[in-house]
């Protein structure tokens, strides 16, 4: 029988006198403690010649996502005690190897977390790094159906995740509230940014709004409403009517 030193993920060491199979330096496992109801989950630091505090039952194994769950939990509630309520861990790696684990979160702001890191690694008894992304590059992770019912397209097929402004859907005649323009990520709709140019070559060739023509019955029509994609036009008339008409006969029209 040996004694065995343990870090308890969560803080505090414990040394227990063992007999069984040898655990491995660094491995993370779920320790059972005579007199003790739950199992404790520890980082193995090896044998130790200092005497021991308890007998310890067996040890158990960790599946990964159990691990993985387990250390997002602890550093949830550790960032919270800290203050940053506005923070949510979206991914978190385990180097079990190397004892390193590092968190991916997104936030509604920029957050430095250099600082908090160690004082987190001694209590998880592991390498502990922070990466920030943001809200689109999450939703490129994880995927899902966008307002139009596809898949969206950063998860589909952009490789790169574009900046996209309020200006570019004006310039598609999208005045709307911006919150109708977002995706399921929160930010501007990125086919704003991809599907301008189209827009840009339709307004070469369509008319301007308030631009007038002069119809074969001799009436002169307004344009009021321009559909881009369809390329057709609606022309409002003196009485207050509105014709539509396609591109293509809009061209044999003379412009007043």
């Amino acid at each position: 029988m040996v004694t065995l030193e343990v870090s308890i993920l969560g803080g505090g060491f414990a040394r227990w006198s063992y007999q069984g199979p040898p655990m491995k330096r660094g491995v993370i496992a779920w320790a059972y403690v005579e007199g003790e109801e739950h199992p404790v989950a520890v980082k193995v630091r090896g044998p130790s010649r200092k005497p021991s505090e308890g007998r310890l039952i067996r040890f158990e194994p960790i599946p990964q996502e159990t691990k993985l769950r387990l250390l997002k939990n602890l550093v949830r509630g550790m960032i919270w005690e800290e203050g940053y309520r506005d923070l949510r861990i979206v991914h978190v790696t385990l180097d079990e190897e190397r004892g390193h684990v590092h968190y991916t979160y997104v936030a509604d702001r920029r957050l430095q977390l250099e600082e908090m890191a160690p004082r987190i690694a001694k209590r998880l008894h592991l390498r502990v790094t922070f990466e920030q992304i943001g809200a689109r590059d999450y939703a490129q992770q994880i995927g899902g159906i966008g307002v139009c019912g596809m898949e969206v397209c950063c998860k589909l097929f952009l490789k790169k995740i574009p900046s996209v402004s309020l200006d570019m859907a004006r310039r598609q005649y999208l005045f709307v509230a911006p919150e109708r323009l977002s995706g399921i990520c929160g930010r501007l709709l990125c086919c704003l940014r991809y599907e301008l140019p189209v827009y840009e070559e339709l307004q070469k060739r369509l008319p301007r709004k308030g631009e007038s023509f002069r119809l074969p019955d001799g009436q002169t029509g307004v344009v009021h409403t321009i559909r881009h994609l369809q390329e057709e036009v609606d022309l409002q008339l003196p009485d207050g009517s509105v014709v539509t008409y396609r591109l293509d006969e809009l061209l044999t029209l003379e412009k007043v």
